[in-house]
């Protein structure tokens, strides 16, 4: 089955590089924790953004500074592009990528439970068909 592709700028890990290197940004596009706003990500859609090599994927997935800086229309390219990403989490607006990355574990730690959960149930469902199959033997 083919994985879905998606585009890092829907992503909630794209994110802006640390505060002090972006002042000369608008407050209004940003918040203190590098979350990348719907109005950043407009920008960005439309390749307007005034600072395109601040971006970045807070998941290491790709980056705007190794091994040299790009040049903004391969950035733009970067974030619009359908691709196939493991770490892809939907933007959900007022989350910074740190909380993004959280809701993802939370999610992981819950599909986790879930599976440990149904495989001690088909042990011991086992356990107990074995048990009575035993007794079964023995008792006859």
């Amino acid at each position: 089955m083919a994985r879905k592709t998606v585009r890092c700028a829907d992503c909630g890990f794209l994110s802006l590089l640390p505060p002090k290197e972006f002042r000369h940004i608008p407050k209004s596009e940003l918040d203190f924790y590098g979350e990348c706003t719907k109005f950043g990500r407009e920008h960005v859609i439309q390749e307007n953004h005034p600072a395109p090599h601040l971006f970045t994927c807070r998941r290491h997935q790709w980056s705007t500074d190794f091994p040299v800086q790009l040049p903004s229309s391969e950035i733009y390219h970067t974030i619009k592009q359908e691709r196939n990403c493991l770490y892809f989490i939907s933007y959900q607006p007022g989350y910074t990528p740190d909380e993004h990355r959280e809701l993802q574990r939370e999610k992981t730690n819950q599909r986790t439970l879930l599976r440990a959960s149904i495989l001690g149930a088909v042990i011991g469902a086992s356990a107990a068909i074995l048990a009575q199959l035993i007794w079964a033997l023995f008792s006859s």
